[in-house]
Parts: structure tokens; C-alpha cells; sequence
């Protein structure tokens, strides 16, 4: 009996700590992303792939899964927000986990960008944490610099 209560009393102790799930932390990354203007996110497949991606990460990538997605909660979801003060963990997010989660950065390039299109890193600035696309430096062309402008 013992147990038991010591086992519930962890549970509510974790529940009360913001103690989070990679299906909370998903919701919360997609629906900055479609916060974005001119995004056109698809909330459950974004959802979907991303609590699959995260399923298969590595530690590294789950780490830094975990501080860009409680980044985007504590900025209550507003991309701008999440841009001015979550670049830095969401840079690592993508440099992190290129691979563990090209599905979820398909379905949110997918969703569109403030300008255009949202389907390639061609540009040879991607990943660098700013955009350089029109709306941003304007040294790359528009849709070729997703990974920077599209979140």
C-alpha cells in the first residue's frame, strides 16, 4: 500500500511540474508554425509526424525537441514571439535533428511561408537561424530558404 501512495505522489508531483510528452510538445511546435503568416499548417498530420519523428530521435535531437518546443509554450504559440526569442532553440532543433525529424519539417514547409513557397534548403544560407528569402535578407530566392523562414 505503501507503494502505491509513493507512486501516485511522484505521478502529481511530475503532473505539476510542466512534466510534458512529445504529443504536448508536437501541438505546440505545430501550432506556432501555423501561427506564422501566410502558413497553412495541417495541424494532425504535423502532430503525427512529429510524435513519430520524436519516437525515433536520438538523445541529442530529443533534448533539443524538448527546450524549442517549451520555448514556443512559454511565448503562449506566437510565431513572433517564437522567432525573437526561440531562434536559438529552434536553430538547434533543426541542426540538431536534420534527420530524426525531416517528416514534421516536410508537413510545416509544406504549410507555406510569409511569402511563398516552403519546400527547399537550396538557398546556400539555410540553417543559419535568419531567413534569406525576400522578406528577410533578400540574398536568396523565395522558397529556397525553409528552414529559416518558414517557422
Amino acid at each position: 500500500m505503501k507503494n502505491a501512495a509513493l507512486v501516485f505522489l511522484i505521478g502529481s508531483i511530475l503532473g505539476l511540474s510542466g512534466c510534458r510528452g512529445d504529443e504536448g510538445r508536437c501541438e505546440d511546435l505545430c501550432a506556432t508554425a501555423d501561427d506564422c503568416e501566410g502558413a497553412n499548417v495541417d495541424l494532425n498530420d504535423c502532430i503525427d509526424e512529429c510524435v513519430s519523428d520524436a519516437d525515433r530521435a536520438g538523445d541529442r535531437c530529443a533534448e533539443s525537441f524538448e527546450l524549442a518546443a517549451d520555448c514556443v509554450s512559454d511565448v503562449d504559440l506566437d510565431c513572433s514571439d517564437a522567432s525573437d526569442d526561440c531562434d536559438h532553440e529552434i536553430e538547434d532543433w533543426v541542426d540538431d535533428c536534420d534527420d530524426d525529424f525531416e517528416d514534421t519539417f516536410q508537413e510545416i514547409a509544406g504549410g507555406g511561408s510569409s511569402g511563398g513557397s516552403c519546400s527547399s534548403n537550396t538557398c546556400a544560407f539555410s540553417f543559419d537561424g535568419e531567413c534569406d528569402e525576400p522578406e528577410g535578407t533578400g540574398i536568396c530566392a523565395e522558397g529556397t530558404d525553409s528552414a529559416d523562414c518558414c517557422l
